[in-house]
């Protein structure tokens, strides 16, 4: 760890983070980045490490959010953890530009609250999954320089969910905007002789 301060406190890495909502092209833009940009380390979501701990975690919380949110959560914080550690390990020192998909901060203030706040993570798990952001995100090594969020029409995710087919995101509850009816103007009441 001591290493990774040092290198952070020397400024040799540059952190950009790619957020939005699944299917907005977080994946896309980082390859291209990469592509385009030979100093740059690229980070994807270790989606392989959460579909493989012996359990599909991603699975397994969209089939029982209430249940499975604090583990999927928890876990997430710490594979994020693990990205940001093994950007530092690297042996090409042309690299000085870290692209990451997602963040401890995205886990934090969207996931995790949104869980919180609908009713799938008690107040103990919230505040236990809050208490290890605020010591990561204290740390000048884990730290965002910036973050770019891709904007993107619920349409469009959901198109790119279905044509992608991941079976883990076809668990994915979409709840479709309820049109509001329509107000019919009531008969007036009249008076009974």
């Amino acid at each position: 760890m001591a290493n990774i301060v040092r290198k952070q406190l020397n400024k040799q890495m540059f952190t950009i983070c790619i957020e939005g909502n699944i299917g907005s092209g977080k994946s896309s833009s980082l390859k291209h980045l990469s592509d385009k940009y030979h100093n740059v380390i690229t980070h994807c979501e270790p989606m392989d490490r959460w579909v493989n701990l012996r359990h599909n975690m991603i699975e397994m919380l969209y089939k029982d959010l209430n249940r499975n949110a604090f583990s999927f959560e928890h876990f997430s914080q710490l594979t994020r953890l693990e990205m940001f550690a093994n950007s530092y390990e690297t042996t090409d020192h042309d690299k000085h530009i870290r692209l990451m998909e997602r963040s401890i901060y995205s886990a934090r203030h969207c996931f995790t609250q949104n869980l919180f706040n609908s009713g799938n993570l008690s107040k103990p798990e919230f505040i236990i999954i809050d208490e290890w952001f605020k010591r990561l995100s204290a740390k000048p090594c884990l730290k965002a320089d910036l973050i770019i969020y891709l904007r993107t029409s619920p349409q469009t995710v959901l198109q790119r969910i279905q044509n992608r087919s991941r079976n883990e995101e076809m668990q994915i509850p979409i709840k479709k905007e309820k049109k509001p009816k329509k107000k019919t103007a009531k008969k007036p009441k009249t008076a009974k002789k």
